[in-house]
């Protein structure tokens, strides 16, 4: 192994124990997003910044991974973040029709 294996490139940094408490791919795929979403990357809907990429584009992010754990990585992700907020939003209306019965 060579400095052409040392960082000159840019790295990709997980957490630990973001990676144990999620995967890691998943933690891997989450970090980059929350990267490029810092550097203001993506598109703001409703007050939210989101990131539209194609395939293609995920592969040049993660060229070590087929597309398939890729798309399954990120399938995941996005799936879980839906059911967080189907979950808060049943949260929501139950604590409001609790308020409005009382």
């Amino acid at each position: 192994m060579g400095n052409q294996y040392l960082i000159s490139d840019y790295p990709l940094i997980v957490l630990p124990a973001l990676a144990v408490a999620i995967g890691l791919n998943r933690a891997i795929v989450l970090q980059q997003v929350h990267y490029l979403l810092g550097k203001l990357e993506g598109k703001s809907i409703e007050g939210k910044r989101w990131i539209f990429m194609p395939e293609q584009e995920w592969a040049k992010q993660f060229p070590f991974w087929s597309a398939n754990t890729i798309r399954n990585t990120v399938k995941s992700l996005v799936t879980d973040v839906l059911h967080d907020q189907l979950r808060k939003g049943r949260s929501t209306s139950s604590q409001k029709e609790t308020q409005e019965t009382r």
